[in-house]
């Protein structure tokens, strides 16, 4: 494996690891509401499906980044057009 593609993929577990615990932190609030406060409960129902929507974003894009063939990584971005 690439290894700008491993530092990408070691990220994004990082990332996702900070997401499936903010959801998690929200299906504890929601499943015991008498705990927490009205305004916290608001919030993880609110909250909470957005914090899924990211999750499934980041898994798609690891997925993809995953699969990608390693030749790619060696490529070099083009520059930036200079503006007159």
């Amino acid at each position: 494996m690439h290894p700008r593609k491993a530092e990408t993929l070691a990220g994004m577990n990082k990332s996702l690891g900070m997401v499936d615990h903010a959801i998690q932190r929200n299906v504890r609030i929601i499943g015991a509401p008498r705990h927490h406060s009205w305004g916290q409960l608001g919030v993880a129902l609110a909250a909470l499906p957005l914090y899924a929507l990211t999750g499934a974003m980041f898994d798609l894009c690891y997925v993809q980044i995953a699969r990608s063939p390693d030749d790619v990584w060696d490529r070099i971005p083009p520059s930036e057009p200079k503006s007159e």
